[in-house]
């Protein structure tokens, strides 16, 4: 008796068969069989009508790092051939590249792969809906002509891109924008890392103007003032302003990239649902007054959702005792100037979320130590935080994060840090006490 019927996948139509067994046990016997290569091997010449499904199932989303993790205790080892390899074996495998909607490679600045292959590869992937790539080197296969930029070969809708600390030997923003401009949409762009040099006017005009992009979202993290200023010239001129972007992230690093970002942010200002800023409390990052003092909220008459992120370096903390005392009144002090100065732009606005901590503290200790400092002087650092959320009159839900690694803070530390804020943050909660889903604290890993 078979114990297979044919069936479409996933509404797509495509030819495929299905087990009669459930499928989570069918999923299950899948992964079982991604660990053991000789009966997968001895399972693709057998059951020949299971390949379609169980192709869909595995190769679904991929993750390809060069870090070569040992399946048996020993050391691990680094690959940088396995990424390029991958990208072969998909050129070359079109059966294989019609099932993969994410991909993610991490090359952990060991890899090396060529744009002219990514591009290749992205057009053979006509259903990929996810694409990160991070720490990798990209480089040309041999020495770009001087009529750059290459002209993007395909045009299709992303639902996220994400570029972190890739390495571009080149340091052109053309051959960054050569990846970015081959997606006509794109959900959600995610930039992270600098080390570019300022490409010509004329090249970026090309990318802008030949290659328009519609953008949802689009998050900057740590980037210098070329890279802001370019990328925010490109969204400029390929007209993304005009309703599209609704969501922005920021982490500036330099007060130079707060300024470039704080223009774009003026222009998409009508629009804007979502606006996320980040205040790094580095030595090498713009101070968090400066920060905000910069950033320009008048024209987001729409904006619903406002995120802060106050975290700081552990490592400049621990060495620092005086930053230490001065990290939270300093950023707090920012944020709520950053409100007061535009509560009447921000008519509209019903969340509010500030997210405190430092993404590597070990165990929580640091941000503990300095919740409790700011609680010494309330009445000049919380008060005024407190003040500026009494100016929202549309106020209708406050979230306060502490990020806490590993989840190792222990119960009364956390109900501890809640009277805290709750102590600090009076006077907004007593005018919201009764609200349904006002205030909202919690601790989470980062």
């Amino acid at each position: 008796m078979s114990l297979t019927h044919e069936t479409d996948i996933n509404g797509t139509n495509l030819p495929g068969t299905l087990s009669q067994f459930p499928l989570e046990l069918e999923c299950a016997i899948l992964e079982w069989l991604k660990e053991d290569k000789p009966t997968v091997a001895s399972c693709s010449l057998v059951c020949r009508r299971w390949r379609p499904i169980s192709q869909s199932l595995l190769f679904y989303a991929v993750s390809i790092d060069t870090f070569k993790y040992p399946s048996q205790g020993g050391e691990g080892k680094y690959r940088p051939d396995r990424i390029p390899n991958f990208l072969q074996f998909i050129r070359t495998n079109s059966n294989i590249a019609h099932h993969i909607r994410e991909l993610e490679l991490n090359g952990r600045h060991e890899a090396t792969v060529t744009l002219e292959l990514l591009h290749g590869v992205l057009e053979e992937l006509a259903r990929l809906r996810v694409l990160g790539l991070y720490e990798l080197r990209l480089d040309h296969a041999a020495s770009p002509e001087p009529t750059r930029p290459a002209t993007p070969r395909i045009r299709r809708s992303l639902d996220e891109l994400s570029i972190v600390l890739c390495e571009f030997p080149s340091r052109q923003l053309a051959d960054m924008f050569s990846i970015i401009c081959l997606f006509s949409e794109i959900g959600h762009l995610a930039i992270n890392g600098d080390g570019w040099a300022t490409s010509s006017t004329s090249e970026l005009e090309i990318y802008s103007t030949k290659y328009p992009l519609i953008m949802r979202s689009l998050s900057l993290y740590d980037l210098g003032e070329t890279c802001t200023t370019a990328i925010c010239r490109v969204v400029h001129a390929s007209g993304a302003l005009k309703g599209h972007l609704t969501s922005m992230t920021f982490r500036p690093w330099k007060l130079e990239a707060a300024r470039a970002f704080a223009s774009l942010v003026d222009d998409a200002g009508p629009y804007l649902t979502a606006l996320t800023f980040h205040l790094e409390y580095a030595v090498d990052f713009v101070l968090p007054r400066e920060a905000c003092k910069n950033l320009t909220l008048s024209t987001c008459s729409a904006l619903q959702t406002l995120k802060l992120h106050v975290t700081a370096d552990d490592e400049e903390l621990a060495m620092e005792p005086d930053m230490l005392a001065r990290w939270l009144p300093e950023s707090f002090s920012a944020c709520a100037d950053l409100i007061s100065s535009h509560q009447k732009a921000l008519s509209v606005l019903h969340t509010v979320v500030i997210i405190t901590g430092s993404p590597s503290l070990w165990t929580g200790t640091g941000v503990i130590d300095a919740m409790e400092r700011s609680a010494q002087n309330a009445h000049a650092v919380w008060k005024l935080l407190d003040a500026a959320l009494l100016t929202l009159r549309s106020l209708g839900r406050l979230e306060f994060t502490v990020l806490d690694r590993y989840d190792e803070m222990k119960e009364e530390q956390r109900t501890h840090l809640r009277s805290i804020v709750e102590a600090g943050l009076s006077g907004v909660l007593s005018m919201h006490n009764g609200a349904h889903d006002f205030f909202h604290f919690k601790c989470r890993s980062y």
